[in-house]
């Protein structure tokens, strides 16, 4: 961060400014911007096997207006080891799309290692502009292809 040329210094994820303001005096604020992964704690059972992806302060998602074949966010599976591109709203990531059949019941074994995939870059919006595309349904938490 930046206030009148001079780099102040963030510790503790704080950034403190001690200064008689003018009005008119600039404070740019310099955020890391890369896309990077960010993984739930253990014990979350609820989204073991999956990651988040963030850039800067946004928390990116998937959303399934941005799918083809009418496809649902269940169906994708997010590539390890695959370079996730920043993008100027958001991020492009590669991931696999697997039409499954819907189980007769809740518990069923999914299928999805079983079906046809199919390899696509899908963009990653952020999670505040989610539906801004209509009615969707949108994910934070992608699986990951293995997990």
């Amino acid at each position: 961060m930046t206030h009148a040329g001079v780099e102040q210094t963030v510790v503790d994820g704080y950034a403190r400014i001690r200064a008689r303001f003018a009005p008119d005096d600039p404070i740019r604020l310099s955020l890391p911007m890369q896309p990077r992964l960010a993984y739930p704690a253990p014990g979350m059972d609820a989204v073991r096997g999956t990651v988040a992806v963030e850039r800067g302060p946004l928390v990116l998602c998937a959303e399934s207006t941005d799918l083809p074949y009418g496809a649902h966010v269940d169906e994708i599976r997010l590539h390890d080891g695959h370079p996730i591109a920043a993008t100027p709203t958001g991020a492009r990531a590669r991931i696999s799309l697997a039409r499954t059949a819907p189980a007769e019941w809740p518990y069923a074994p999914r299928a999805w290692d079983q079906a046809e995939t199919a390899e696509l870059d899908l963009e990653l919006k952020p999670y505040f502009a989610w539906a801004n595309n209509g009615p969707s349904t949108m994910r934070v938490f992608l699986p990951r292809r293995g997990a």
